[in-house]
């Protein structure tokens, strides 16, 4: 057993239950702080910028995902076949 990683482990679930979505932008930020940080500063134009600009991101990190999905198919095909050559 890793005592280590466990406190890690532990750390960043505690900093976890701290987070709550904003109302006005959907992005996560801690609860002890009286207002969003990502959006309380912006106006109107510059929100839908920011929003705009977290949807882009989302959708470039699309085909990431899905190659990583393939290696993890080829991966798990590869393993299936070792065994069932046992």
């Amino acid at each position: 057993m890793d005592l280590g990683g466990m406190v890690l482990r532990a750390l960043l679930l505690k900093d976890q239950l701290h987070t709550k979505p904003c109302k006005r932008c959907g992005l996560h930020y801690d609860d002890r702080e009286l207002k969003c940080p990502h959006c309380s500063e912006l106006g109107p134009d510059a929100l839908q910028a920011m929003l705009k600009g977290k949807e882009l991101e989302r959708e470039g990190n699309i085909p990431m995902g899905r190659v990583f999905l393939l290696v993890g198919i080829v991966l798990a095909a590869f393993v299936l076949v070792g065994v069932l050559a046992l």
